[in-house]
């Protein structure tokens, strides 16, 4: 104070990190929670966050392959609900870019409900809250097929080559979630 050190203990030493969140992917999933989210930071490695915050839940965050990932909480409500990290899981970066949660995906029908073993069929699944995602697929069995959606309450998918058989139908609108779904698909010759 007045040219007078105020200390004289050891010199202390801080470091500004930016902890922008340039990217997340995907950018929704359901309020049930458990989506793995990959988030690219703007200028830092993301070896030093520890955790992610969606909306005001917090979250263990982990490196994966060089990304950071977090896993979505459950969220009370859908909707979309801001994205932060932090260094040290109580002061937290607030980014501008949102995660989306929704409502579970709820299919009913499958039209045609069979194909040829060639492939080619083009299968219209029904339901309700598919949401519009540019990673939509669907999966007979372990073939993933490459999907569309259309509306809130429709979703197409494209057959590859299949051996004959019957194959249970799954579905991932963000690329991520893969979706249990109560529909067959039967494979002829």
């Amino acid at each position: 104070i007045d040219g007078v050190p105020a200390s004289s203990g050891p010199q202390l030493l801080f470091t500004f990190m930016n902890l922008s969140v340039n990217f997340i992917s995907p950018m929704f999933g359901h309020v049930t929670g458990g989506t793995r989210v990959t988030i690219i930071l703007k200028e830092e490695t993301p070896d030093d966050v520890s955790h992610c915050m969606f909306g005001r839940n917090i979250v263990p965050a982990i490196v994966y392959q060089s990304k950071l990932v977090c896993v979505s909480p459950p969220s009370l409500t859908h909707g979309p609900q801001p994205v932060g990290v932090s260094v040290n899981g109580k002061d937290f970066f607030p980014s501008e870019l949102n995660f989306e949660y929704t409502k579970p995906a709820v299919f009913f029908t499958m039209h045609p409900k069979s194909g040829p073993e060639s492939g080619g069929t083009i299968v219209a699944l029904t339901g309700s809250n598919f949401v519009n995602g540019s990673s939509a697929a669907c999966y007979f069995g372990d073939v993933k097929a490459s999907g569309r959606w259309e509306s809130d309450e429709r979703l197409t998918c494209e057959t590859s080559a299949m051996k004959p058989g019957n194959y249970k139908v799954r579905v991932t609108l963000n690329g991520v979630d893969i979706l249990a779904t109560h529909l067959s698909f039967v494979v002829y010759p």
